[in-house]
């Protein structure tokens, strides 16, 4: 019930205080205080006379603070054309330490090419929230996403809408007319099987023109945008043209 012992209190981790200041209370019992900055695991190793005491070293998990949607963060990976996206919501306190807990309240609403509002957002109960929906056109979408009604880190968040696989039944050709002795060129655009166009290249197109030219296939050029071009100089007036892609 007295005091007057030498104690020491030494706190390593994710905070790694060092160590701190011991107060005597005078009754047989010391006390030491800090503030923890990050989420985590720190552990005291406590000695009395430069002792280890019992059970030591000890060990405190230190959890986030209340949250705070000016530091909570989201992560929308790019989309594809008949796949399901997710949006993953990180609920953060004031410093930006993730929770893990759940219970918060977050809306995430997507407009855009695909635009499919009000999305159903799903608790985690680990401190993230996730959202999906399935694009099917592709462009640029916007995630709104708040938290308790204010937006959070970064919003409004824009999300890339890719194409899906190429479907040479939607793909297109442009073959404008031509002209005698004038360079003729011949265009393809891969489209994916909704009939979003394709922006990389990658695919095998063929082109061969018969008729009153006749030239045959045709060197084609992979623009790597999604779009393919064949040129030829037609010498009669009239020809056919088969674009193939695959």
């Amino acid at each position: 019930g007295v005091g007057g012992d030498t104690v020491t209190v030494n706190v390593t981790g994710v905070n790694n205080a060092g160590n701190l200041v011991v107060k005597d209370n005078g009754n047989g019992t010391y006390t030491a205080i800090y503030a923890p900055t990050v989420s985590g695991i720190d552990h005291a190793d406590v000695r009395l006379g430069g002792h280890g005491i019992s059970g030591n070293v000890y060990t405190a998990i230190v959890n986030a603070g209340p949250v705070d949607s000016g530091h909570t963060t989201a992560s929308i990976p790019p989309g594809t054309v008949g796949l399901a996206s997710t949006v993953t919501v990180q609920a953060r306190d004031a410093l930006g330490n993730p929770r893990n807990v759940g219970g918060d309240t977050v809306t995430v609403n997507v407009t855009g090419v695909n635009n499919p509002g009000n999305l159903a957002v799903t608790d985690n109960g680990n401190g993230t929230y996730t959202a999906i929906y399935a694009p099917t056109v592709s462009g640029y979408d916007h995630a709104d996403i708040r938290l308790g009604g204010a937006g959070i880190s970064g919003n409004v968040y824009t999300a890339v809408v890719n194409a899906g696989p190429v479907d040479a039944g939607h793909t297109t050709a442009s073959i404008p007319a031509g002209t005698v002795g004038l360079a003729s060129t011949i265009t393809v655009q891969a489209r994916d099987a909704l009939g979003n166009p394709r922006g990389i290249g990658g695919d095998t197109v063929t082109v061969s023109v018969s008729g009153a030219n006749n030239p045959g296939s045709l060197s084609v050029t992979d623009n790597h945008n999604g779009t393919y071009t064949a040129v030829y100089a037609p010498t009669g007036e009239q020809c056919i043209s088969e674009a193939v892609a695959t």
